[in-house]
Formats: structure tokens, C-alpha cells, sequence
């Protein structure tokens, strides 16, 4: 039985190691351009980044992990390559959100009610 308009995909997860053998990067590839999800580890093994790639550009959400590799420390939102939103998650900070499409930063407070909001130029 044939299927009628599927092509084969040439999608291929690529990984490389440290040195001393502990996993760095999974990073889905369509032919020899970044397609697709896409994770990085830290030293210990540990998630660092992951992310989504479109035609070798960022987009969608990338996630920062804290030192723990479980914590998301930083959100950050891609369109085409361009950050549409940040949010930072600094223990020792406020938590800031950047929406660069609006061109408004917010500061919340350590309950998560915003403390302020500042116009960007």
C-alpha cells in the first residue's frame, strides 16, 4: 500500500558529548538546518536551554533552567528569531517581565502582583 502524498522525512536528532562523556546537545536537525525541538546540558548532565528551532532561527518558547536543571529561571518567547516576551525568574530579583512587542516592562513583587510598569523607547 502506497500513501498518497506523504514524503519520507529526512528529520534526524543530532547529539554531541563533553569530553568526559556526559550529553551536551540534542538538536533536531531537517537536513543540514536546525528543525525542530532542541535541548542543552550543562557540564553535570543536567538541562541548561531548550528550545524550539525553525529554519535555524529560534522560535517559539525557550526555556533557561537553573543550576538544578528542573527550574526554569528565564522564559523566553521567539517569533522568527526575534524576542516577542521575556520573563525572568531571578530568586534573589523581582520577577520582570519583557514584552517587547507591546514595548512594556513589568516588575512583580515576591507575592506575583505587579510592583510596576515602565514604556521602553
Amino acid at each position: 500500500m502506497a500513501l498518497v502524498g506523504c514524503e519520507p522525512s529526512n528529520e534526524e536528532i543530532r547529539k554531541t558529548y563533553f569530553p568526559n562523556g556526559i550529553l551536551d546537545t540534542e538538536v533536531t536537525y531537517v537536513g543540514e538546518s536546525k528543525n525542530g525541538p532542541f535541548v542543552y546540558y550543562n557540564r553535570e548532565g543536567l538541562k541548561w536551554k531548550e528550545g524550539f528551532f525553525l529554519n535555524d532561527t529560534l522560535d517559539g518558547t525557550l526555556l533557561n533552567y537553573s543550576s538544578n536543571g528542573i527550574d526554569t529561571n528565564r522564559i523566553t518567547t521567539y517569533k522568527n528569531g526575534e524576542i516577542i516576551e521575556l520573563i525572568d525568574y531571578t530568586s534573589d530579583a523581582p520577577k520582570i517581565k519583557i514584552n517587547h512587542k507591546e514595548k512594556l516592562i513589568t516588575i512583580y513583587d515576591e507575592l506575583g502582583k505587579v510592583d510596576s510598569t515602565i514604556e521602553m523607547k
